[in-house]
């Protein structure tokens, strides 16, 4: 009994990880494609500074948050 107690705990500590891992996929891929369409947006108006702008202040700083 005491067995089958502890890999109940063990799957829903799984689970949650799981879950947890799936909501911040989620959130990543959104974050992602925002900023592929915001690079494409700036590509096509042709604007090197707005680009060399946003890629300063919105995709250098997330190496730091990845690291």
């Amino acid at each position: 009994m005491k067995k089958r107690e502890m890999e109940m705990a063990q799957l829903r500590d799984y689970t949650v990880r799981l879950e947890e891992m799936y909501v911040n996929m989620n959130m990543f891929r959104h974050d992602y494609i925002n900023i592929l369409a915001s690079l494409h947006g700036y590509i096509e108006q042709g604007d090197p500074e707005l680009l060399e702008t946003y890629f300063e202040e919105v995709i250098k700083p997330l190496k730091q948050k990845f690291n």
